[in-house]
């Protein structure tokens, strides 16, 4: 619980910093707020947020009968490699897999 207070009063902070143009239920916020909670060490933090940047980046239909069926999308994909990889106490790779996720042009928000 209080790592998902800490990602939401990053993202309300990023905000208000004025360095986020985007709609607060993108993946592309979260992204950056796990990145950011990485880079101060707050691995409980970065791990609720990567969390929700994968929640926010499926976007399929699947049958009833197969809810449990992995996701093929590219960036659920590199979210869930970077979930595991900080699972697995290697940050770096998770900010790797951050990053990549960050240039995906799968991460690009639809026009108004």
């Amino acid at each position: 619980m209080r790592a998902i207070l800490s990602v939401t009063a990053m993202l309300v902070l990023l905000l208000v910093a004025g360095t986020v143009a985007q709609p607060v239920d993108s993946p592309r916020i979260f992204l950056l707020a796990a990145r950011q909670a990485l880079n101060d060490g707050r691995t409980d933090a970065a791990s609720a947020a990567l969390e929700q940047a994968e929640t926010r980046a499926l976007t399929r239909s699947v049958p009833r009968s197969r809810p449990q069926q992995p996701s093929k999308q590219p960036l659920v994909a590199i979210i869930a490699d970077a979930r595991e990889a900080l699972a697995a106490g290697d940050g770096t790779a998770a900010l790797l897999k951050i990053d990549e996720a960050l240039a995906s042009p799968d991460l690009s928000e639809p026009p108004d």
